[in-house]
């Protein structure tokens, strides 16, 4: 070996670093006789120097054991400059080239996120109405119930809930332009398809049923409405003439009780992806539960 290759092994294994301790690992595998022959000396540089010249020294032994270090240098390194110094001087020291370690495979990549596109809020209109004089109706209450069951739904942050109530009919035209609602939800009196909703001192005011249905259809964003007042069911009929339309309405008068407890189950369909035709059933199941023998009066017309 070469002045010079001498030098460059020198110089590959301080870079390394040739303390106590990784001297030890690569003189690993040298015939212990060798190895225990070898001066310890204290700064790495002149360790190095050392070892190699003493290497050397023993001919065609020592060349071998020097092979066996640069091996074990290779194992244990390094830049594509350095490996190649080791490549040569292997093959002139043993006439074959070191064993190289296998490549270490690049991570694949990692994707970009994506961002997560939120799904459309689902918005439901509630329109209550309870003037004085009328019989009281709990409207809050079914109001409540219908926001419990979206919010425990899966996917109830999909869905938002408006309420309007002592609704007035210009509140109403104002809500509905306003809020563009998919679902519209009214809860009041009724009397022959007509509606009965509050004026601006929360007195009666009797609303005609067809306006109404005209108002719900103005809007591309309505997709269906529940009418949850009594001989509503002309009304829900007239809505759900547009054929992308659904409406439930009621075919007579109907207690309170079983209005909220159709109203909760018909949400709890709505709010898990069901069909409207299942929710309607749900509903009606609910009320059939009750035992109070008006679950055909909520009627389902349309989509």
């Amino acid at each position: 070996m070469e002045r010079d290759d001498v030098s460059a092994l020198v110089q590959v294994l301080v870079a390394r670093g040739y303390d106590r301790e990784a001297r030890a690992m690569l003189l690993g595998g040298l015939d212990p006789r060798i190895r225990g022959a070898l001066p310890g000396l204290g700064r790495p540089t002149d360790q190095a120097l050392s070892d190699v010249q003493s290497l050397l020294r023993y001919g065609e032994v020592g060349q071998h054991a020097l092979a066996a270090l640069i091996q074990n240098l290779v194992e244990d390194l390094l830049d594509p400059a350095s490996q190649a110094t080791l490549v040569r001087l292997h093959i002139g020291l043993v006439g074959t080239a070191p064993i190289l370690p296998a490549p270490v495979a690049s991570p694949p990549p990692v994707p970009a996120p994506v961002a997560r596109k939120e799904a459309a809020v689902r918005k439901i209109l509630f329109l209550g109405a309870n003037p004085v004089g009328q019989r009281l109706l709990r409207i809050a209450e079914e109001a409540e119930l219908i926001r419990r069951e979206l919010v425990q739904s899966p996917e109830g942050r999909a869905f938002k809930i408006e309420h309007r109530f002592a609704a007035t009919y210009p509140e109403l035209q104002r809500a509905l332009l306003d809020e563009q609602p998919e679902i519209v939800h009214i809860s009041c009196h009724g009397v022959g398809g007509d509606l009965v909703f509050s004026d601006d001192a929360n007195r009666m005011h009797t609303v005609g049923g067809d306006a109404v249905a005209d108002m719900i259809k103005l809007l591309d964003s309505v997709r269906g409405c529940l009418i949850m007042a009594c001989e509503s069911g002309p009304l829900a009929e007239q809505v759900a003439t547009d054929s992308t339309l659904f409406a439930v309405g009621l075919s007579d008068a109907m207690s309170d009780g079983a209005v909220r407890a159709f109203s909760a189950s018909f949400y709890l369909g709505l709010a898990r992806g069901l069909p409207v035709a299942l929710c309607h059933k749900l509903g009606k199941n609910a009320v059939k539960a009750m035992k109070v023998g008006e679950e055909a009066l909520p009627v389902l017309f349309g989509a």
